[in-house]
């Protein structure tokens, strides 16, 4: 999973540990702070033979976060999700589902 705040330039590396239709738990490297806006793209599990099934791409309103005790652990981030999209197959660049042609994306 990728993530970065509504507009961002920078996407940051982090794992997405449930989801529902109203909401998602991130474990991310960098916070988002309290009520910013996220947007968030994962693929989906890969099917038996190695077939992509597709990716997700939302947006969300942060509503909680939770820094990890342990040194260098992830934060826990908890998000109210607002809107998504799916893609068929997964992109090759999460920005042209949204359109942006500005800043790097960080490889998974």
């Amino acid at each position: 999973m990728i993530y970065r705040r509504k507009g961002g330039l920078i996407w940051y590396d982090g794992d997405l540990e449930n989801i529902s239709l109203s909401g998602a738990l991130l474990h991310g490297e960098k916070a988002i702070p309290l009520g910013d806006h996220v947007e968030v793209s994962f693929r989906l599990p890969t099917e038996p033979g190695g077939t992509q099934k597709g990716e997700i791409f939302f947006w969300a309103r942060i509503i909680r976060t939770e820094q990890r005790s342990n040194p260098g652990a992830h934060l826990a981030l908890a998000a109210r999700v607002l809107r998504y999209r799916s893609e068929p197959k997964p992109a090759p660049d999460v920005r042209k589902i949204v359109g942006e042609v500005r800043g790097p994306v960080k490889s998974r």
